[in-house]
């Protein structure tokens, strides 16, 4: 059994007016982390399922001049999606700040409900964090990527499943 099966909650899809994306990760060489790359290609199998029009891609977290958004951002628009639906968060560097600033954002656009994607691993206290962060009139959702868990480096949190998870679970109860 994996560490983080204990962890894991269930998918809650529905039909929104925007996908966000939580990017984990970016690679020395800016790519996409092994765990962001599963956010995206499950963003874009959302959006190609017709569950939302717009994508949201949140992360700020930079390496070679790449941050997680812009790293996935190349995964969705390699699988299909058109550069006029993908729209970028670039700044916020945690998973708090991920909620704050996409909050801001669909706040802006008038946004009636989200589709959240977070890899399985962190799901649990991004929709935490959501759901204390969104506005009470914005409807949540949320499914969840799947990948083996891969060290990104120059992020400590992120060095190991076990570190991580402990992480996990501090951020959990304090924004539960």
């Amino acid at each position: 059994m994996r560490l983080s099966s204990w962890w894991k909650i269930e998918d809650n899809v529905g039909t929104s007016d925007i996908i966000l994306g939580i990017g984990i990760g970016v690679t020395k060489n800016g790519k996409a982390s092994r765990l962001s790359q599963a956010v995206a290609q499950k963003v874009a199998d959302l959006y190609h399922q017709g569950l939302a029009q717009k994508v949201l891609l949140v992360g700020g977290f930079t390496q070679a001049n790449v941050s997680e958004a812009e790293a996935m951002r190349r995964i969705v628009a390699e699988r299909g999606i058109p550069s006029k639906d993908i729209l970028l968060e670039t700044e916020s560097k945690s998973t708090l700040a991920n909620a704050r600033l996409g909050a801001e954002l669909l706040k802006q656009m008038d946004i009636k409900a989200v589709l959240v994607v977070a890899q399985e691993i962190h799901a649990r206290r991004a929709i935490a964090t959501f759901k204390k962060t969104l506005p009470k009139h914005i409807g949540l959702y949320w499914s969840l990527a799947h990948s083996g868990y891969d060290v990104v480096p120059n992020q400590k949190r992120l060095s190991s499943e076990k570190r991580f998870l402990l992480w996990e679970l501090f951020w959990y109860t304090y924004y539960k």
